[in-house]
């Protein structure tokens, strides 16, 4: 019998286990919150991280944890180690009310698992980890040891992957279980930058900004944001009017207007989140609402200066032509712009950008530019992130294992992608990142009603399982 279909065969075996302990995960609202102790992230992400642990020590494998960071599971001999690296934190669920189903439940209904973490990146971790169970099981004679490497803040910082950087064995090839099928093999820069301005000079009479808040992750398109605003009843009543006009100008928007008292009332801005590699897919609620404040007739003191500023220098636009930086290029595609989160209180006023940009562009060019484009008003430009872009040549011999490795298991042809997403191939060389979603499948990380289909959750686990036999035989 051939290996692949051996191994096919333990993973079927193994189904309703791995079905079952991706659900036992998604009912951990992995979500980065302050440090604890013991506990870098958060008592909900280390809650994940101990799950996924106890999960590979109850199937037999070697365990190991760094000081609550990072951890590791382990299997096989020899001097050579492949890494395989995924992460247990999530991004927030954003807007409940859009949810087909509780985001922390790990609902299977018509053949998908729903749930945050489904697809990114609860589920394919446990397919590389049911995927080298199988690989032991079976027996196949391997000459190389392999690491599933398990970072806990990937969507806020690294600081997990930097810790095993710091402490640990490197791989000498590995692959991330954390994209698209067959590979991506290109991935755009990305920039995380602050706008920030102190707000000196407020009026006290008129309609004028009282606080604004919205978005929750950098890297996730807004679905709400909120405006307190103060003035009088007359002023509520140009307001009011002022929304049906905008709604009319943008139908994609949904803004509404909450009672208050007769000096102090709320703007509710509704969108659609999306993942900020792909912003053109959601409905930012922050731009919207921005653009409305500007039709409006408020006082033009430092909050509302830095509503014009931040709606003229970026406003609806996530191509990054409104900043004159409309780059692109013929192998990663056109540079991607995401707005928020945003907060304005009574002092001061701040936005984060993420941006995506073209393989040819190195980051310090998107910062550069950006300083510039700034340098003349009152926000001052803060760099929170800078992650080159990667570029993997498809002649690598790892890119060819892993694309012989898919097309034998799945029967497809190889496809390699250029994405905006930034993956943990980033943090090692010779690396990639590789599945988990398949060509032709909707992408739904970072989204409302995430989730995975059954019959691909079992393929990806015998996918993983083949191309850690080719990549350690």
């Amino acid at each position: 019998m051939h290996n692949k279909h051996v191994l096919e065969a333990q993973i079927e075996k193994d189904r309703e286990r791995l079905i079952s302990v991706v659900v036992e995960s998604i009912q951990i609202p992995s979500v980065k919150e302050p440090s604890v102790h013991g506990s870098p992230f958060g008592k909900s992400v280390n809650a994940a991280f101990q799950h996924v642990l106890g999960a590979g020590s109850d199937l037999g494998f070697e365990v190991g944890s760094i000081d609550g960071y990072v951890g590791w599971i382990e299997h096989g001999k020899g001097k050579d180690l492949v890494g395989a690296l995924a992460h247990v934190d999530v991004v927030p669920e954003g807007n409940l009310s859009a949810w087909r189903f509780p985001p922390y439940e790990g609902r299977i209904h018509n053949g998908f698992l729903f749930g945050r973490g489904a697809a990114d990146d609860k589920g394919p971790l446990f397919c590389v980890l049911f995927g080298l169970k199988a690989l032991r099981d079976v027996g196949l004679p391997i000459s190389k040891r392999v690491r599933l490497i398990i970072g806990t803040d990937e969507e806020s910082g690294w600081g997990g992957i930097r810790h095993y950087l710091q402490h640990e064995e490197i791989p000498s090839c590995a692959f991330a279980a954390d994209g698209m099928f067959t590979a991506i093999n290109r991935e755009k820069g990305i920039t995380v930058v602050t706008l920030a301005m102190p707000l000196n000079h407020r009026v006290k009479n008129g309609l004028r900004i009282a606080s604004i808040q919205g978005g929750e992750a950098v890297n996730s398109v807004p679905d709400s944001a909120q405006a307190t605003l103060l003035g009088d009843t007359a002023q509520q009543s140009i307001v009011q009017q002022a929304l049906g006009r905008f709604h009319r100008a943008y139908p994609e928007a949904t803004i509404k207007m909450k009672s208050g008292n007769n000096s102090c009332w709320t703007l509710a801005s509704r969108g659609q989140s999306a993942h900020a590699m792909a912003p053109e897919k959601g409905r930012n609620a922050i731009a919207f609402l921005l653009r409305f404040l500007t039709q409006l007739p408020i006082e033009l003191d430092d909050p509302m200066h830095f509503v014009q500023l931040i709606d003229r220098k970026i406003g609806l636009d996530h191509t990054g032509a409104s900043l004159n930086m409309a780059w692109r290029d013929k192998p990663s595609g056109p540079l991607t712009l995401n707005l928020g989160p945003l907060t304005l209180d009574e002092r001061n006023a701040q936005v984060s950008l993420d941006i995506r940009s073209p393989i040819s562009i190195p980051c310090e060019q998107v910062e550069s530019h950006l300083r510039t484009q700034f340098q003349r008003t009152p926000i001052m430009v803060d760099i929170r992130t800078r992650k080159e872009p990667l570029y993997v040549p498809e002649e690598c011999p790892l890119i060819r294992t892993l694309s012989r490795a898919y097309q034998v298991v799945s029967g497809r042809e190889p496809v390699l992608h250029a994405v905006g997403g930034g993956t943990y191939a980033r943090a090692l060389d010779n690396c990639v990142s590789f599945g988990a979603v398949h060509p032709g499948e909707e992408i739904t990380v970072h989204q409302p009603n995430e989730r995975v289909s059954i019959e691909n959750l079992l393929l990806n686990a015998k996918i993983y399982a083949y191309a850690l036999y080719e990549l350690l035989k």
